[in-house]
């Protein structure tokens, strides 16, 4: 399929620059378009962002990692404003049609934090993918990592698909190496469930995937990008956010 991320790109940067997103996009959305964050349409869609972009303190935004396998799009956005106030971070997947246009779009987005206790932001580290043939093994990979170790709660297995000792970690809740994290998953009370992995896309050494989780009870979506190297987790970000009564 068509290479879509550099346009993707463009028509971000476009949309907010411009802040006419029926003008910017409805070229590019599927009259058959659904939005599972907002749990609407095209207008629904438009309405949403033409409010966004009313408030012209919202200035800023970079694409920092942009991903494609075959049909989907994977964008991790950084947001800000012109006060340096309400900093966020985005993950948005899109899947396209054969004549890629948009017919589907799930999100995620978390206000960014302070750096973690490894001094690390939520978006840093390398941004390009690299690896491409091992695209398919990568994502295999982290697909069992996601489902026996995460959803599955099986810790012991973690060894085989983490590099424990020298993974880099974005998440700001937790540093480098693994034991941190491990240690808070592990424990009988930890607030933090994964329930279903609903998307995955990979593209060379990044794999992102969109799950179903919960914290404390309260249900969360979550995504998880990892960049993989020589069969193993070695660095890895996330973002989540609570489930709002109309999202899927």
């Amino acid at each position: 399929m068509k290479n879509y991320t550099p346009q993707f790109v463009a028509l971000v940067k476009k949309c907010l620059r411009e802040a006419q997103p029926r003008t910017t996009l409805e070229a590019y959305i599927s009259e058959n378009f659904v939005d599972h964050n907002i749990g609407g349409g095209k207008e629904e869609l438009f309405a949403y962002l033409e409010r966004v972009l009313s408030d012209r303190n919202f200035r800023e935004v970079r694409v920092v990692r942009a991903l494609q396998e075959d049909n989907f799009v994977f964008l991790h956005l950084h947001f800000g404003t012109a006060d340096g106030s309400g900093q966020k971070v985005s993950t948005d997947f899109f899947k396209l049609d054969e004549n890629g246009h948009v017919t589907d779009h799930w999100g995620v987005q978390q206000v960014d934090s302070i750096r973690n206790p490894s001094g690390r932001s939520k978006i840093g580290g390398p941004a390009l993918p690299k690896e491409h043939d091992k695209v398919e093994t990568n994502k295999a990979l982290i697909e069992e990592f996601m489902d026996q170790c995460v959803i599955g709660r099986d810790t012991r297995s973690m060894p085989d698909y983490v590099n424990i000792d020298f993974v880099i970690e974005h998440s700001p809740n937790y540093e480098d190496g693994w034991e941190s994290f491990q240690t808070f998953f592990e424990q009988d009370s930890c607030p933090l469930v994964y329930h279903e992995r609903v998307l995955t896309v990979a593209e060379g050494d990044f794999v992102a995937v969109l799950s179903r989780g919960s914290s404390e009870g309260a249900p969360l979506n979550m995504v998880d990008i990892f960049r993989m190297k020589n069969d193993q987790i070695v660095e890895h970000w996330d973002n989540s956010e609570p489930v709002q009564p109309k999202m899927e």
